[in-house]
C-alpha cells in the first residue's frame, strides 16, 4: 500500500450518484469543516453550495458505443461473472440488465478517466460513498492503471445481497473486490456479513461508522403538561413498516402522542402498498382511539427535525424497518438524549444499548410495541437515560469525529 501524506489542506476524490441524500451531504460538509478539499464526481448536481472547497465534476455518459478493446473487456467480465459463480436462475434471468449496467460502468469510468488524467488526480485518495456501480467504475480505472487505489463505504442496500431483487446476488462483486483497497462498512453487522460472504477478502474489510451532527443545544421541556410523545422518521415505504406503528396504536390503552417526520406521497416507481395501509391505519386510530393523537409533519428538513428533538418534545424515538444498515435518524435522536425503540435487524443493535433502548424481534407484535412504549413512559430515571444516550452518541456517532477517523484511515495519515 502506498502511503500518501496529507497536511491540513488535504485533497480527496469523492464519488456518489446523488450527493443530495442527507447523510451524504452531511459527510461532505464535515469534510469541508476538516479543511479537506474534495473533487466531487456525481451525476446529480448538489443542491447546496460548499464554496471553493468542493470542486464538482458532473459525470454524464454519452450515447456512443464502447471502443473495441473495452467492449471485449466488458464481455469477458460479464462471462466471468455469469459462469464462475454457482448457478442461480434468478441471476441468469437478469443478464441483460447486468450487461447494460456493465456498459454504463465502462462509460462512467471513461468519463472519470478523462478528468482524472487532465487534472492529474490519479494519485489522490479515492472514496466511493456506496458499494455500487460507481465502485465498479473505479475498479475498472484501477485495472486500467488510471488511478492508484480506491476504497468504498458500504451501507445496507449496497451490502446485503438478500435485498437484491435479481437472484439475491449483487453483480460483479468479486471483480470489484479484487481491485479495491478497503471496504468501510458502516456497521459491525455489515462487516461480519461480508467477512462470512467473502472470506478471501477479509483483509480488505474495516468498520467505519457514519455519524450525525448535533445542530442545536438540547432544551429541557415541561413534560408534565403534555402527553408522552413518540417519534419516527422516514419516507413511507414498505421496508420501513411505519404503518405498523399506527396499527399498534389502534388499541393502545394509554395516552400517547405520535409525531412522524417523512413524506407520505406515493413513489410511483415502487407502487408502494404501505402508503395506503398507513393512511387507513391513521384514520382508524383517529376515529376509534381518542387517547392517541397523531401528527404527520410530512417532508421536513433535517434542521426542522433536529429542532423538534432539541426542543425536548420527543420522549422516545421508534424505528420499525424490516432491514437496515445503521440508521442515521437514530443517531440524531440519541444526540439529543432521546431513547430508542428499534428492531433487531442489520446494525440496529449496535446503537440500541440496554440503558437507553429496547430491541424488539423483527416480527414483533403490536402488544410488544405497546409494552416497549409503556416501559419508557413509566420509568423515573429519564434524565439519567438521556445523559447516557448523549454520552454514547459522543463516543460512537459524532459525525466529525467519525469522518476524521475515516479520512485518517483512507490516507494513512492525520488530517
Amino acid at each position: 500500500m502506498k502511503t500518501i501524506l496529507l497536511g491540513n489542506n488535504s485533497t480527496i476524490c469523492f464519488f456518489v450518484e446523488n450527493p443530495n441524500v442527507v447523510h451524504c451531504q452531511n459527510e461532505l460538509e464535515s469534510l469541508v469543516k476538516l479543511s479537506v478539499r474534495v473533487h466531487l464526481f456525481c451525476t446529480s448536481l448538489p443542491r447546496f453550495d460548499f464554496g471553493e472547497a468542493v470542486i464538482v465534476h458532473q459525470i454524464l455518459m454519452d450515447s456512443n458505443g464502447l471502443p473495441s478493446s473495452k467492449l471485449l473487456h466488458s464481455t469477458v467480465m460479464l462471462l466471468q461473472d455469469q459462469f464462475l459463480a454457482p448457478f442461480n436462475l434468478g441471476y441468469w434471468i437478469g443478464i441483460r440488465t447486468r450487461r447494460a449496467r456493465l456498459k454504463n460502468a465502462f462509460k462512467r469510468a471513461s468519463a472519470i478517466e478523462n478528468i482524472v488524467q487532465d487534472l492529474k488526480l490519479g494519485e489522490l485518495p479515492m472514496l466511493s460513498y456506496w458499494f455500487d456501480d460507481w465502485s465498479l467504475s473505479l475498479a475498472l480505472l484501477r485495472k486500467w492503471k488510471s488511478i492508484h487505489s480506491f476504497s468504498t463505504q458500504a451501507h445496507g442496500r449496497d451490502l446485503y445481497e438478500h435485498r437484491e431483487p435479481s437472484g439475491k446476488k449483487l453483480a460483479f462483486r468479486r471483480a470489484t473486490f479484487k481491485e479495491l483497497e478497503k471496504v468501510y462498512c458502516v456497521s459491525q453487522n455489515g462487516l461480519e456479513y461480508l467477512k462470512h460472504k467473502y472470506p478471501g477478502f477479509q483483509p480488505k474489510l474495516a468498520l467505519a461508522y457514519l455519524g450525525s451532527e448535533r445542530l442545536y443545544e438540547a432544551q429541557a421541556a415541561n413534560k408534565a403538561k403534555r402527553k408522552f410523545t413518540i417519534s419516527s422518521c422516514s419516507k413511507i415505504r414498505n421496508i420501513k413498516r411505519i404503518h405498523l406503528i399506527a396499527e399498534a396504536l389502534l388499541n393502545f390503552e394509554h395516552e400517547v402522542h405520535w409525531i412522524h417526520f417523512g413524506d407520505l406521497s406515493l413513489d410511483e416507481r415502487h407502487h408502494d402498498y404501505s402508503v395506503g395501509r398507513m393512511i387507513r391505519a391513521v384514520q382508524n386510530v383517529k376515529r376509534q382511539n381518542k387517547k392517541v393523537t397523531i401528527e404527520l409533519r410530512g417532508d421536513c428538513t433535517n434542521q426542522e427535525i433536529q429542532k423538534a428533538y432539541a426542543s425536548g418534545e420527543v420522549d422516545l424515538h421508534i424505528n420499525t424497518s424490516e432491514t437496515e444498515g445503521l440508521p442515521v435518524s437514530m443517531m440524531e435522536a440519541i444526540s439529543y438524549g432521546i431513547p430508542l425503540l428499534g428492531i433487531d435487524v442489520g446494525g440496529v443493535k449496535e446503537i440500541i444499548q440496554r440503558g437507553f433502548g429496547i430491541l424488539l424481534e423483527k416480527d414483533f407484535t403490536p402488544e410488544a410495541l405497546e409494552e416497549g412504549i409503556r416501559s419508557f413512559e413509566q420509568r423515573k430515571d429519564r434524565k439519567e437515560i438521556s445523559e447516557e444516550a448523549k454520552s454514547f452518541w459522543e463516543t460512537h456517532f459524532d459525525l466529525h469525529r467519525n469522518v476524521k477517523n475515516l479520512i485518517e484511515k483512507l490516507t494513512n495519515s492525520s488530517v
